[in-house]
């Protein structure tokens, strides 16, 4: 049984994030700005950044993004989540956090 239960997990696993990019990372995080960067995991359509103050609500996305990406106008000492999404695609979205400088 828990084999059979082993192998269901990495098999849910490997499919959850379907064709969503994976490994997000920040980068040269600045009072306002930073540097974002994601394995695509071979998206056949475009890809969509999303970000949002901690707990804040998702705004329209920026279309047609690749990495790595500079993120401008960022608010000093505040947190951010932000996520890559795979047009089209279903599953899971990886998320990441953020927090810019003072």
């Amino acid at each position: 049984m828990k084999k059979l239960i082993y192998i269901l997990s990495l098999a849910l696993s490997s499919n959850l994030f379907a064709q969503h990019p994976t490994n997000l990372q920040a980068n040269n995080i600045s009072d306002t700005s930073a540097t974002l960067t994601w394995n695509d995991n071979s998206c056949s359509t475009s890809l969509t950044l999303n970000y949002r103050e901690l707990a804040g609500t998702w705004g329209a996305g920026i279309p047609n993004v690749s990495s790595p990406y500079s993120l401008n106008g960022l608010l000093p000492n505040t947190s951010y989540e932000w996520k890559v999404e795979c047009v089209g695609s279903s599953g899971l979205i990886p998320q990441d956090t953020l927090i810019t400088s003072l």
